[in-house]
C-alpha cells in the first residue's frame, strides 16, 4: 500500500475558496464541538494509506480499516504513478466528511508538488474497501 501524508491548516488565499458542492452550495466543514457520529468523516491525522482508482479517483484508508472514496475534480496528472500523496484540508480542520473538498498533493515529474483539489464521495462498504486496496497491488509488478 501506498503512504499518504494527511496534514491540517492549509491557507487559503483570496476570495472564493469554499469548498464549493458543485450545485452553487457551500459545504462547510463540520464544528469542532459537534459529534460526529452518523456521519461519513475521516480523520486527517489518522489515515494509513491510499490507492488510486483510475484517472480520477482515490482510495483513502483511516482509522480501524475504513476506506474512503474520493474523486478529483479537475485533472490529477501522476495520481496514478504516485507513491506518496498529502491530504491538506482548506479550512484548517483535521476533518472531512461526505460531500467536502480537501486539497491532494502529488508531486509532478519535475518533483514540485501539484495541488489537486478532491471531493470526498462515501465511506466504502467492507467488502468495498478492501477490493479498493486490493485492487492497485494485483495490478502491480
Amino acid at each position: 500500500m501506498r503512504k499518504i501524508i494527511a496534514t491540517a491548516g492549509l491557507l487559503a488565499v483570496g476570495i472564493g475558496l469554499a469548498a464549493s458542492t458543485g450545485y452553487g452550495e457551500t459545504a462547510a466543514p463540520p464544528a469542532r464541538d459537534v459529534p460526529l457520529s452518523g456521519r461519513e468523516c475521516l480523520y486527517l491525522d489518522r489515515v494509513n494509506g491510499f490507492n488510486p482508482g483510475g484517472a480520477n479517483r482515490i482510495f483513502v484508508e483511516g482509522s480501524g480499516r475504513d476506506v474512503y472514496e474520493f474523486e478529483t475534480t479537475e485533472v490529477c496528472p501522476n495520481l496514478n504513478f504516485s507513491l506518496r500523496v498529502a491530504l491538506q484540508s482548506r479550512g484548517g480542520d483535521s476533518v472531512v466528511c461526505k460531500g467536502q473538498d480537501v486539497d491532494l498533493v502529488v508531486r509532478e515529474n519535475s518533483g514540485e508538488p501539484r495541488r489537486c483539489v478532491v471531493r470526498m464521495v462515501r465511506k466504502l462498504s467492507p467488502d468495498e474497501g478492501r477490493a479498493a486496496l486490493r485492487a492497485r497491488t494485483r495490478g502491480r509488478s
